[in-house]
């Protein structure tokens, strides 16, 4: 596969991740979507190995002008974890992103994916992988903390919960399991020391937006 990378594909911007991910025109409108996503995966691990510090102004940037872009994709895209959701998984860290999902625009993260989680079947289950079931679990934990579960119905809620226990038993001993313990811990209200825990990830995500400047917003 190495040979038929494009040259470009270490040159991670803003514009080339957007680009991925159907927000924005770009260089790779000619590849399809098994390939965006494997490419998707080079440069989103390209990042992931530099530090916080180096890359957190195209993280920061990202945020501030295109969440609400990027949030229309991942509202039309019915994948449980498509591209969309990885990108933005991938900057549920920034104190933009805390702030975005007590907008109007970004408010309806929880219920949308609880439903996803909800209505996936035992076939299209199958077919995630043990790190696509990870990222789901680490995705939708983050979006527990910062969202709570208010907005959820009942019959959803009791769904994912199934879905999310079916997984934690198959994933026994991995990262994985790990996330969906935050994720069931959420939803059942823990009040033992996964809650504790929960509560004081929570309080790190949030505490950026005392000092944060105003998100842009603008695409």
């Amino acid at each position: 596969m190495a040979s038929s990378l494009p040259d470009d594909i270490v040159n991670v911007t803003i514009s080339s991740l957007l680009n991925l991910v159907g927000v924005k025109p770009g260089d790779y409108d000619d590849r399809d979507e098994a390939t965006k996503a494997i490419y998707l995966s080079i440069q989103l691990g390209l990042l992931q190995r530099q530090s916080r510090q180096m890359r957190a102004p195209l993280d920061h940037e990202l945020a501030a002008q295109h969440l609400p872009a990027m949030t229309q994709k991942y509202i039309d895209d019915p994948e449980v974890i498509g591209k969309v959701a990885t990108l933005i998984n991938s900057i549920t860290y920034t104190p933009y992103f805390a702030r975005f999902v007590k907008t109007d625009a970004g408010k309806h993260f929880v219920p949308i994916q609880t439903k996803r989680i909800a209505q996936l079947t035992d076939e299209d289950a199958s077919k995630l992988t043990q790190d696509q079931v990870a990222e789901v679990g680490q995705f939708y934990a983050t979006l527990l903390l910062l969202q709570g579960q208010d907005e959820i119905s009942e019959d959803d809620r009791k769904a994912a919960i199934s879905r999310l226990t079916k997984w934690q038993r198959a994933s026994s001993g991995t990262f994985a399991e790990e996330t969906l313990e935050r994720c069931l811990a959420a939803l059942g209200g823990d009040k033992g020391e996964m809650g504790m825990m929960i509560q004081g990830a929570k309080m790190m995500l949030q505490a950026p937006l005392k000092s944060a400047e105003e998100p842009i917003f603008s695409s």
